[in-house]
């Protein structure tokens, strides 16, 4: 049986890949959908216009800062899930 701390890293590992792949497709929907989901995006595109303009940091780089907040925020309900789901699975082969 894997120790407490291995598998809370391993959720974490899990559950920011998933906010990744969401805030990537999110990026890549933007100009088909009219910039729909562009407010789902917020955090991470003020830390993007906080970096490029403060900095004078590229533009590439204030999107991948974008890409990775947001994959920060959207890990932590997945996160959240995902311990859960590990909690119930616990408990029930106890």
């Amino acid at each position: 049986m894997p120790k407490a701390s291995q598998s809370i890293k391993t959720s974490f590992v899990i559950a920011l890949v998933i906010g990744l792949i969401i805030s990537g497709i999110f990026i890549v929907l933007d100009p088909y959908t009219g910039f729909y989901f562009l407010n789902w995006q917020l955090p991470g595109n003020a830390a993007a216009f906080v970096f490029w303009g403060m900095l004078g940091g590229s533009t590439t780089a204030g999107l991948v800062i974008s890409w990775l907040v947001n994959g920060l925020m959207y890990s932590v309900p997945a996160l959240g899930v995902i311990r859960g789901i590990v909690a119930l699975r616990r408990a029930a082969t106890k």
